[in-house]
């Protein structure tokens, strides 16, 4: 690892103090936006290249928005910020890779139960420790090298994309909290949490009943011990807001977890751990680096446009179907590669001033998270999965499309009683 990138390490360490300082200090966001703007400058060589292809596209069709919307250069500036509290959040909680998942002597789960267990297990370890989750878990489950079986990285994908539906520490809900201005986290929880269950219910159900050698597969056997963690966390989460309830969920989040990280296991790993996870760890995040930054800077684009037309939307009395629509398109193009934070971000633009609950925008866009990352066959998780366990990416088209179809009608079927009763 060069020089240039331990250089962006600390400068997104710093970012993530910048970022607090933004919402507890009132400081300016600007020094937090400039130093992730200026780490990507200095990972730009090691962004994939597809990556670099949607950043290049989405900077020119948002700078003839800029044009066409007359935009000032405090906008333009302030665009590049936009995201900076997502993008520390997403640094922050990577500092959860100090924390090992409890060891197991014996860790082969195998038939039935196992799918049950581990589709569990990967959700809810997920759901705190993001994707390291889905290291965690694989890391224990290989038996050949290092590659695992097709339906064994099905099932990781499948069961930790479902956590972005409701967990507070996955950066999809940082997301649809900002491009869905007046969305409140607490009713996409206590939603999201009971639709994933049901979708992880059927999931396991469906992969048991269905896929062949079913009783000697191998999975992982989560104990009430490695969910220590994420039970914590939730609960602090969940004390802090009630204590601060006008500090962003967002901003908690990134406080708290380098915070318990550092008391729980500093004595244990001492300060290497961190230092490694600043200098070495902290600069392997160049890619969602790269389409936040993007993606701030389309939906200040579009905002200007609007702004600039004054343009006027459907009514709020068909705010559910345009949702369905909307959800639609974000899963449309993540199948043709487009990561769902840049439909979200055009999404938000468009849609947030058309007088929709801003509630359910958010739940759509979690949903269009969820079930983006999963049609992508270059998103965060398949490329992972591809490259550390030797899962291939064009399987991703074949063995998810009916599985992200089932699940759009049943989120469509959600939005609407979501609506009804919230």
């Amino acid at each position: 690892m060069g020089a240039r990138h331990t250089i962006a390490g600390i400068l997104l360490f710093s970012s993530i103090l910048a970022s607090l300082g933004s919402v507890f200090f009132t400081f300016t966001a600007f020094p937090a936006g400039a130093m992730q703007l200026i780490a990507v400058v200095l990972l730009w060589d090691k962004v994939p290249t597809s990556v670099r292809r949607s950043c290049f596209f989405i900077i020119a069709l948002s700078s003839l928005f800029y044009w066409w919307g007359n935009v000032s250069f405090a906008i333009l500036i302030s665009a590049f910020s936009k995201n900076h509290s997502i993008i520390a959040m997403l640094a922050a909680v990577g500092f959860l890779r100090i924390i090992a998942v409890p060891d197991i002597n014996n860790c082969s789960a195998t038939g039935r139960k196992a799918f049950w267990r581990t589709v569990f297990g990967v959700h809810w370890l997920g759901a705190v420790l993001n994707v390291s989750a889905i290291i965690l878990l694989g890391d224990r489950m290989v038996s050949d090298g290092h590659r695992l079986g097709s339906t064994q990285c099905l099932l990781l994908t499948r069961g930790f994309a479902l956590a972005a539906l409701w967990s507070p520490f996955f950066v999809a809900m940082g997301v649809a909290l900002t491009n869905a201005p007046g969305s409140n986290i607490w009713p996409l929880v206590l939603w999201g949490l009971p639709l994933s269950q049901l979708l992880l219910i059927i999931l396991a159900w469906r992969m048991s009943s269905s896929v062949v050698g079913a009783c000697s597969f191998s999975g992982y056997p989560i104990t009430l011990e490695s969910l220590c963690t994420p039970t914590v966390l939730i609960l602090m989460v969940v004390i802090a807001h009630l204590f601060v309830p006008n500090t962003p969920i967002v901003s908690l989040i990134t406080f708290i977890v380098p915070l318990y990280v550092f008391l729980a296991c500093y004595q244990k790993v001492g300060s290497r751990a961190f230092v490694k996870y600043v200098c070495h760890d902290l600069p392997q995040m160049q890619s969602e680096l790269a389409l936040f930054i993007a993606a701030g800077i389309l939906g200040t684009g579009i905002n200007s446009i609007i702004n600039r037309l004054s343009l006027q939307f459907i009514g709020s009395s068909h705010e559910v179907v345009i949702v369905w629509v909307g959800l639609a398109v974000i899963i449309l193009f993540a199948a043709v590669g487009v990561h769902p934070v840049i439909s979200i971000a055009a999404g938000g633009a468009v849609l947030a001033p058309s007088g929709i609950s801003p509630n359910l925008l958010a739940m759509s866009f979690l949903m269009g998270w969820t079930l983006g990352v999963l049609i992508n066959p270059i998103s965060g998780i398949h490329l992972l999965i591809s490259g550390r366990y030797g899962f291939l990416g064009r399987q991703v088209w074949r063995s998810n499309s009916l599985w992200v179809f089932c699940g759009y009608v049943v989120c469509c079927g959600w939005l609407t009683i979501f609506d009804y009763y919230s």
